[in-house]
C-alpha cells in the first residue's frame, strides 16, 4: 500500500517538534515494513528542507530550481 507522507510529518520528525513527535514518528516508521511504500512530493521536500534550516538556524539558500519561489513580489497597495 502506498502511504502519502505530508511536509508536517517530516517537519515533526526532522525538528522533534513535541506533542506531533511521537505521532508522526509511528507514521514515518511504516517505511520499516514492506507492505508500506512510502512516498512524497519534491515540493514537501523543499519545504521540509526550508523549515529545517529555519528552525536550526543555518542559513541556507534554495537550490536553484527553487530559487524563484524566493522572489514573489509584494502586492500593490493603491489606497482606492
Amino acid at each position: 500500500m502506498k502511504v502519502f507522507l505530508d511536509a508536517n510529518i517530516l517537519v515533526a520528525v526532522l525538528n522533534k517538534e513535541y506533542p506531533l513527535f511521537s505521532s508522526a514518528a509511528r507514521n514515518l516508521s511504516l517505511a520499516d515494513n514492506s507492505r508500506f511504500d512510502l512516498c512524497t512530493s519534491r515540493l514537501y521536500l523543499a519545504i521540509v528542507f526550508y523549515f529545517s534550516g529555519k528552525k536550526s538556524g543555518i542559513k541556507t539558500s534554495l537550490p536553484p530550481r527553487l530559487q524563484h519561489f524566493g522572489n514573489i513580489p509584494e502586492p500593490i497597495n493603491r489606497g482606492i
